[in-house]
């Protein structure tokens, strides 16, 4: 049923009413926690209904300027009142906090009297969603003090250097191909080398919020994020100086190849959603035996040493960054090339070769190429060697690092992945 003109004011004036008395509420309870403040629900109720009047009578009297008068004298009263204790208090360390939640009162304070006149020009959803974001950053004030407290100078550096890279770099960025074969977009280049770190700082990010030494197994399963082939570098290293943590860390390398499965999963959707359905079986068979054999693999391991997470340095670079950039557009271009001038089965070649030094390239290439028209199971097939011969790399490495405690385990997980890759090969 549609309402009158006077049903919609009823409506916005309580809709504004409901949106004062949920920021409110959130204050009164920090109030009664705190003992600070003096605005609660009700002020918060009238701060929203004062914010709707003014809002209407600007429109009634034609006086647009009444909005931004009323929300100065506003400003004037809720500072002090904001400030003011509920209660006094005799510590003269609590002055700091006294002085934030009072300011943050009264930056609430105004913000809900806003949205309180937003309901009335029309837009009411807006301002529950709002009002609701406000809410949310209000009540979740510790947990955010506390993540604030784990970044770190080189993490604060590395977020600005990504949002750089994406907010200002970017767009300078020509979003057209350069080379005669279509290959080489530096736009979309660097929007994959983007998103790739992106996914390392979130690997990163959620390692540093977990705690660095919650378990190896917390340890492989950030890193794979990063790179499998950097985990089992490391842990290989680590087995031979702690060689009673082998079968922990062979258990934490099986767990970063298991990851890496998936990752491939995530290159392939972040180009060309359609070859997933290509994609996705083969992967996910490698991904469930491979976290088959890390199960076995910790059930025979967790009664011997626990192991301690091996800490893990930012993995965002610029320098890493660009290196990858080059190595993929070398990527993109030699396959652009075998596609134009060779037989489609020479793909194979170049995906095996490209695979000993980096999966995230090859996939994103061959991602690229399917979303241009390339054969969606030649690609399949393709990734699948890249997987294959990457996991080589890595069981090169672990026969030169590893201690033999560790190698045996890893070499047989490598057999086994091999003999079902040629078999999914084969099938696809």
């Amino acid at each position: 049923m549609e309402l009158g003109t006077d049903g919609v004011l009823i409506r916005d004036f309580a809709i504004a009413l409901a949106i004062g008395a949920l920021v409110g509420v959130e204050r009164e309870k920090h109030r009664e926690r705190s003992g600070h403040g003096a605005a609660g629900l009700r002020s918060f109720m009238l701060i929203a209904e004062l914010g709707a009047l003014a809002a209407w009578l600007g429109q009634q009297l034609a006086a647009p300027w009444l909005l931004g008068v009323v929300v100065i004298a506003l400003a004037l009263i809720s500072g002090p009142l904001g400030l003011r204790p509920s209660q006094p208090t005799s510590m003269a360390s609590e002055g700091s906090r006294d002085d934030a939640a009072g300011i943050t009162t009264a930056v609430a304070a105004l913000v809900v009297y806003l949205l309180g006149a937003l309901t009335l020009y029309g837009h009411a959803e807006h301002a529950v969603a709002l009002a609701i974001a406000t809410s949310a950053i209000l009540a979740f004030r510790e947990p955010m003090h506390g993540l604030v407290r784990q970044i770190g100078t080189d993490d604060l550096y590395a977020g600005l250097k990504l949002l750089i890279a994406t907010f200002i770099v970017l767009p300078l960025l020509p979003n057209r191909t350069l080379d005669p074969w279509g290959a080489f977009n530096p736009f979309q280049l660097w929007l994959l080398v983007i998103l790739i770190s992106g996914l390392s700082l979130v690997g990163y990010v959620a390692m540093r919020w977990l705690g660095p030494h919650r378990g190896t197994a917390l340890t492989a399963l950030a890193g794979g994020l990063v790179s499998s082939t950097a985990v089992t570098l490391s842990f290989a290293k680590r087995s031979r100086e702690q060689i009673d943590a082998s079968a922990m860390l062979a258990t934490g390398v099986l767990l970063a190849w298991t990851v890496m499965y998936l990752r491939v999963l995530v290159d392939v959707a972040m180009v060309h959603v359609p070859l997933l359905q290509h994609v996705a079986v083969p992967m996910l068979v490698l991904a469930v035996l491979c976290l088959v054999l890390t199960v076995r693999g910790w059930r025979h391991a967790r009664n011997g040493h626990s192991g301690n997470g091996l800490p893990i340095k930012n993995p965002f670079s610029l320098v890493s960054a660009t290196q990858f950039a080059l190595f993929f557009a070398v990527i993109l271009v030699v396959v652009k090339l075998s596609e134009i001038y060779l037989p489609p089965e020479s793909l194979y070649g170049v995906a095996a070769i490209a695979g000993f030094a980096e999966v995230d390239a090859m996939v994103l290439s061959l991602a690229s190429l399917v979303r241009d028209g390339t054969d969606a199971e030649i690609a399949t097939r393709a990734i699948l060697l890249t997987t294959l011969t990457n996991t080589w790399t890595k069981t090169g490495l672990i026969i030169v690092l590893a201690s033999p405690a560790m190698r045996r385990p890893l070499l047989v997980a490598s057999g086994v992945l091999s003999a079902a890759s040629l078999l999914l090969f084969l099938l696809v």
